[in-house]
């Protein structure tokens, strides 16, 4: 099995497993794989606990392990775990390549859900902001809602044609246009 955790990631975990005095241990909680409802999680859990548990596996980590289902293996193959630094401290990144399986034959709005917060959601976050994908009309125009710090952002209308609208074209064709549903007057916090 191939998987990759960064150093800064593998630290942190050191920390919890030392903080914990190693009766705790990291399992990874994948919900709903292959679908595009699919999750997956990070939660500690006492060691014993996991160790005793024939349908777990693991992988070393540091001075740690990492648990998963044996059944789900396919899925955790290539896994990645990073390391970001945030205000508050940091937190884990996970990437999961296989999380959602094959993509192509999910319906086109849960497909651009999935590519919107992979490839375009992170660029919001930088500045507090999001974005909802509403609908897909029956012209094909997808219908988008900024939240948080993009509605009412004086920027919206550069994000939506710079980036959303060029990185959604480029990747679904069958787009026609994206159209802005926010009523950026209602925004409380917008960032610049």
């Amino acid at each position: 099995m191939h998987y990759d955790i960064s150093e800064q990631a593998i630290t942190f975990l050191n920390s919890l497993f030392k903080e914990y005095q190693d009766q705790f241990s990291v399992i990874l909680k994948l919900t709903a794989p292959s679908t595009p409802s699919a999750q997956v999680a990070l939660e500690l859990e006492h060691t014993e606990s996991l160790e005793n548990n024939p349908a777990l596996q693991f992988i070393s980590v540091g001075h740690g392990k990492i648990f998963f289902m044996k059944e789900q293996e396919s899925v955790v193959q290539n896994l990645k775990i990073g390391y970001r630094a945030t205000l508050t401290g940091g937190e884990l990144e996970i990437d999961l390549p296989l999380l959602y399986g094959d993509q192509k034959s999910f319906p086109l709005i849960e497909r651009i859900k999935l590519y919107f917060q992979k490839e375009i959601q992170p660029a919001l976050d930088a500045h507090r902001g999001h974005a909802v994908i509403k609908e897909i009309t029956a012209d094909n125009d997808l219908v988008i809602a900024f939240a948080g710090g993009c509605q009412g952002c004086s920027l919206a209308s550069v994000t939506l044609k710079n980036l959303i609208d060029q990185k959604i074209r480029e990747n679904f064709p069958q787009i026609r246009s994206i159209i802005d549903s926010t009523n950026h007057a209602a925004g409380d916090r917008p960032y610049a």
